[in-house]
């Protein structure tokens, strides 16, 4: 873990609080009320389960998972296959206009998302810990939230059948007013 914790963060658009690599075990779990920062979290080995506003996901190698500044979450790694990941924890107004701006505002999983050389190369930098390391990892989480919307575009280029995208639109457009599969049975 490499700590950036003496840089003070109300005083800059970007900042990097902490970036590193967890070997998790079957304890492995972080919890957050309404959080700070913004974690990028990339899969190298294992999986594990990353709960939000009562919605599971289980990222697992070759993923990327995102958990948003201002939210509860929990994540934790399978005890059978215990995650290896690489990490950065970011904040600033940057970070929150990159998100919003690449269209990630709902997102919080990538599946198989190539990008691992992003997440070595900016720990690797981060290690070093040279003057300009939060610029160069502001650098860093502006490619790798590019490359998260990039693939997220190729998973919405594949055509669907015309009853399967009416239904998605549906979705879409009425996430919120739901009432529940009946209604969309009926689509």
């Amino acid at each position: 873990i490499i700590s950036f914790s003496g840089f003070k963060p109300e005083d800059s658009v970007f900042h990097l609080d902490l970036a590193g690599v967890s070997y998790c075990d079957g304890t492995y779990r972080i919890a957050r009320r309404k959080s700070p920062i913004f974690v990028f979290e990339y899969v190298i080995e294992g999986e594990g389960t990353l709960i939000h506003d009562g919605m599971k996901h289980h990222p697992a190698r070759g993923d990327v998972y995102m958990v948003h500044k201002g939210t509860d979450h929990t994540y934790y790694s399978s005890s059978e296959e215990p995650w290896t990941k690489i990490w950065f924890n970011v904040g600033g107004v940057l970070v929150e206009r990159l998100v919003e701006a690449y269209g990630l505002s709902g997102v919080w999983l990538v599946k198989n998302c190539g990008i691992r050389n992003l997440f070595e190369d900016g720990l690797s930098y981060a290690r070093k810990k040279p003057a300009d390391v939060q610029e160069k990892t502001a650098i860093t989480i502006h490619m790798i939230v590019q490359e998260m919307s990039k693939e997220l575009r190729k998973c919405e280029d594949v055509h669907h059948s015309p009853e399967g995208l009416k239904l998605k639109n549906h979705i879409d457009a009425n996430f919120a007013e739901l009432d529940g599969l009946e209604e969309l049975s009926g689509i």
